[in-house]
């Protein structure tokens, strides 16, 4: 049974499926976009507030803005097709998508509407893409064979091929600290969960391979789909909460000695992840202890393959769920534009 729960003001969750595309706020589950066929493979909104939607199929990249009480529909070519790969940049500046015409992400400028020079090529079509939060550092992963890439989008210096000692894996799923540029998560497909910091030189002429802080093996079980999705949580230097197929979410952290915290089920194959941190105290002459956990309120949102989402808090109890009709493929935070 879901506690009483109210939505963190300013901010909605979009819900994404493979015919509609929702945002679910304190207004209720509010279709945005949908499709006449399951077309619809990949789906992100801007963070910055203006309300861009990137929507793909199987050939195309759409982009709307998102506004009250509008919900467009477009027949999309995308039935039966594969995830693609669609990510905005932290500063919602430039999009990054994946194409079926190129082993390259694309990017794609949201200011001056051109396409920039595509990332490294891979040898097999890119899988994960992950951008830091200060939008200067895109990881990109592939999978046969598996390879890693970073690459300095500030510098355009020649991307660092990583790879990493912590699984021969491909990877599934990558994700950078909220709050430290330099480090992220990765997720292995045989269930690994490790975490990296890039060491920083004066000057980032060039990248240096990244230093593992520390690793989860079979964190999820392979053998029943392994990691989904992992984030770190906010306040904290490598805490990460991730969720797999095995119906399982973990809270680990890798910043004292590789601990597990917690463990919880969720009564499903999970499909998606979204961490959001609230404040919870919040006067104008108050300064946040950012590494003050009793200062902040962690909403972990989860997709379940079955259509539900789910929402709880990091000590694993639900705080609200909502059916969506159909599977989940994708969930983001998003705050609302002023």
């Amino acid at each position: 049974m879901a506690n009483h729960f109210s939505f963190p003001s300013g901010f909605h969750l979009l819900i994404a499926t493979h015919k509609r595309v929702f945002s679910w706020s304190h207004d209720g589950l509010v279709p945005v976009f949908r499709s006449a066929t399951n077309g619809i493979l990949a789906a992100r909104q801007s963070g910055d507030g203006r309300g861009i939607l990137a929507i793909a199929d199987s050939q195309i990249v759409i982009l709307q803005n998102v506004r009250p009480g509008m919900s467009r529909e477009y027949k999309l070519k995308g039935e039966d097709g594969e995830l693609r790969v669609l990510q905005f940049s932290s500063d919602s500046r430039t999009l990054f998508f994946t194409s079926t015409l190129s082993n390259a992400v694309q990017t794609y400028s949201i200011d001056y509407s051109r396409f920039l020079e595509p990332a490294q090529t891979h040898p097999s079509p890119p899988t994960v893409v992950a951008t830091s939060s200060n939008s200067e550092l895109l990881l990109v992963a592939s999978d046969s064979p598996p390879t890693i890439s970073i690459q300095n989008l500030s510098t355009r210096s020649a991307p660092l091929e990583f790879l990493p000692l912590a699984s021969l894996s491909r990877v599934v799923c990558a994700s950078f600290h909220p709050s430290h540029s330099t480090t992220f998560i990765l997720g292995f497909a045989d269930g690994t969960l490790a975490v990296y910091r890039i060491p920083t030189t004066s000057g980032w002429l060039a990248l240096r391979p990244p230093s593992e802080i520390g690793r989860y093996e079979r964190l999820h079980k392979a053998s029943m789909g392994g990691i989904v999705a992992a984030e770190f949580i906010y306040g904290y230097d490598a805490r990460v909460v991730s969720v797999g197929r095995d119906g399982k979410c973990r809270l680990v952290d890798f910043g004292r000695g590789t601990v597990m915290l917690r463990t919880w089920h969720i009564s499903g194959p999970a499909t998606s992840l979204s961490v959001l941190p609230v404040p919870k105290l919040s006067p104008p002459r108050r300064r946040h202890r950012r590494d003050a956990d009793t200062e902040w309120k962690v909403l972990i949102a989860i997709g379940r393959e079955d259509g539900k989402v789910l929402i709880f808090n990091t000590i694993g109890l639900l705080e609200r769920e909502v059916k969506v009709g159909a599977g989940v493929f994708g969930l983001q935070w998003v705050e609302d534009g002023p």
